[in-house]
């Protein structure tokens, strides 16, 4: 069993993107020519001018650029290798109908993303009035999107906030009313969003477990229990004290090459430091590493009998 639960961890290591990488991008764009550029997409969604392709999805109609799309999102690549094409395609561009299965609003996400390499959940009406905890559900609902039509860099952006939110916002108080919602849609094949999910449930298990909501919803979740004993414990990491802005984190430590040297970087400063620093700043649980020796023990001697 063990040796199952390494190996899952092992490949989830090796498959999983840096965080800092799935948020650099987008955060280094200049918020200014971000914003303009937003602007000028609203007005070009609606209108045809120098567009070659029609996203239609509930009535809307999206006028975007095949050369934009297409290398972003294997979905849309193979749905225009099939589509008419027109001469002129200003006149009669090639339209894809999502139908009126997907959202609006995630599919506007979406397109906007293909354009700035960024999603906002405050272009979303009435953001203002939406508890934290439900900004993690469009995360979710994003992710799973962009694993529809196959548009991984959007997965890996949804990925990286969802955790971002999660983690310093405290939105992971909001687990008991959204458990359900945001753990159906998400595939028990999908390691990413999963086990990020469970790895947030233990490390704040003491609290999710005094809330009767929360576990009601696991409860009635098939195979939460199960999920969370085979796959939270090797994805949770070490806690780590950066000795730059003195907070302790939770988390699965991802290397960065940096000027030639491996580096970790802080959940909460984003500070740098080299690896064997990291290793010094580890935070040790007594009682934890007690009841970790017993386990050790206790199956010593179940070997043994």
């Amino acid at each position: 069993m063990s040796l199952s639960r390494n190996s899952r961890a092992s490949s989830f290591r090796n498959s999983v993107p840096s965080l800092d990488e799935s948020l650099r991008f987008s955060q280094e764009m200049n918020p200014e020519f971000k914003n303009g550029l937003r602007g000028f997409l609203d007005y070009g969604f609606t209108n045809n001018l120098y567009t070659d392709l029609t996203l239609r999805c509930q009535g809307r109609e999206f006028h975007v650029h095949r050369v934009v799309i297409c290398l972003q999102s294997g979905y849309f690549a193979s749905a225009c290798r099939q589509a008419p094409s027109s001469a002129d395609a200003s006149v009669c561009p090639a339209v894809i109908d999502l139908g009126e299965e997907d959202n609006l609003d995630h599919v506007t996400a979406m397109i906007h993303f293909f354009y700035t390499y960024d999603y906002r959940i405050e272009d979303i009406p009435h953001f203002d009035q939406l508890p934290p905890y439900q900004e993690l559900v469009f995360h979710v609902e994003i992710y799973v999107l962009a694993e529809k039509y196959r548009v991984m860099e959007l997965k890996k952006l949804a990925w990286a906030k969802f955790i971002a939110q999660a983690r310093h916002q405290n939105a992971w108080r909001g687990f008991p009313l959204i458990l359900w919602r945001i753990l159906k849609p998400i595939p028990a094949s999908d390691r990413w969003l999963r086990s990020s999910i469970f790895s947030i449930c233990r490390e704040h298990i003491q609290e999710l477990m005094e809330d009767d909501t929360f576990k009601d919803t696991a409860d009635r979740t098939p195979g939460f229990w199960r999920e969370l004993m085979e796959y939270s414990a090797p994805y949770v990491g070490k806690k780590y004290r950066c000795t730059n802005c003195r907070v302790e984190f939770l988390c699965e430590m991802q290397p960065e090459t940096i000027g030639g040297e491996m580096l970790g970087r802080c959940m909460n400063c984003r500070e740098t430091f080299p690896l064997k620093h990291w290793a010094e700043s580890i935070v040790r649980d007594e009682a934890e590493e007690e009841e970790r020796a017993n386990d050790h023990v206790t199956i010593a001697r179940m070997s043994i009998g």
